[in-house]
């Protein structure tokens, strides 16, 4: 533990970037796995969806039965199946609020790391340059005739 720690003390910077890199991954995978909201898909929007094997009928039929006004009432939708269910349940979502059980808190828990680490590190760089201007002022206090 005495060596982490005195690790840590002389690589300050190298672990706060470590926890900016970690924080901007949560915030970019949580903003890409948010779900999309089902009722405000167009025609077009379906081409681009993450489900593998949409097709024209399923997608049809889809937008025959919007809007929605839970997801599970995909379920009631004949021809669709368990696995194409299963899928629209995981990637759509009908809110229209930034509700979600696990994109919006990792989205915030990226946020406090990211913006903290970038913070501590601020902190820890600015430290380092009042000590050296301390040090340069106590032992070059008298030499007032010294070009620097």
């Amino acid at each position: 533990m005495q060596k982490f720690t005195a690790w840590l003390r002389r690589h300050k910077t190298k672990f706060l970037d470590f926890g900016i890199i970690i924080g901007f991954t949560l915030i970019v995978w949580g903003y890409f796995n948010a779900p999309v909201n089902i009722n405000r898909m167009q025609t077009g929007d379906w081409q681009d969806t993450h489900i593998s094997k949409v097709g024209t009928v399923t997608v049809q039929k889809l937008q025959d039965n919007a809007p929605y006004t839970d997801i599970r009432d995909v379920n009631k939708i004949d021809g669709i199946g368990k696995v194409k269910t299963s899928q629209v349940e995981h990637y759509f979502t009908t809110w229209d609020t930034a509700k979600a059980d696990m994109w919006f808190p990792l989205v915030l828990i990226g946020l406090i790391i990211f913006f903290g680490c970038i913070f501590a590190r601020h902190v820890v760089t600015s430290d380092k340059h009042y000590r050296a201007k301390k040090l340069d002022e106590k032992y070059f206090r008298d030499d007032k005739n010294v070009k620097r």
